[in-house]
């Protein structure tokens, strides 16, 4: 309980994965993951987020807590990026009591994690932006979609190789319209 967290993560991606030698075992590594998060380690926090999320490794399938680790982990004061894209999707998906306020909030998640350098929050932001979901006014924010969308294209990000290919590619595009607009 009072060990190294950090020690405790690496343990614990080994029996997540069965790698280093070591079996698969995803009892053991939720064992783990909760040794780190019991000690605040965003990492430890942000996994127990995803088991309760997914019922995996012997958590309780448990949505609200799933959350509860998330924003832990999102909100920490060393924040982990995957469960900021993770707050993202619950504000842009899941929590829809206030649309508009709940965009903003995703944005702003999916912001704090593209700026850490989450290719997947970088394209899902570039995307917002270009619709004007998140955005204070609710308008588009063409050349802030279209940064966040060549960083993660810069990074091999998949996706956003095609949606910047397509839109360069066909001139009715998004990047074809406000290209002739500017």
């Amino acid at each position: 309980r009072d060990g190294d967290p950090d020690a405790q993560i690496w343990i614990a991606r080994r029996y997540w994965w069965g790698h280093g030698g070591v079996d698969q075992d995803p009892d053991m590594a939720r064992q783990y993951f909760q040794l780190a998060a019991d000690q605040n380690h965003p990492e430890g926090l942000y996994n127990m987020g995803v088991m309760h999320m997914n019922g995996a490794g012997g958590a309780a399938l448990d949505y609200e807590r799933a959350l509860h680790y998330f924003r832990r982990a999102a909100d920490h004061e060393h924040p982990f990026h995957m469960a900021q894209h993770a707050m993202g999707n619950h504000y842009r998906f899941l929590n829809t009591a206030h649309p508009q306020k709940d965009q903003i909030m995703a944005a702003t998640y999916f912001k704090k994690a593209a700026d850490a350098g989450n290719a997947d929050s970088q394209y899902v932001l570039a995307i917002m932006l270009k619709d004007g979901h998140g955005t204070p006014d609710g308008r588009p924010d063409i050349p802030s979609a279209l940064r966040y969308m060549a960083r993660a294209a810069s990074t091999g990000h998949v996706r956003s190789m095609n949606y910047m290919s397509h839109g360069l590619y066909d001139p009715e595009s998004w990047l074809g319209h406000f290209a002739r607009t500017q």
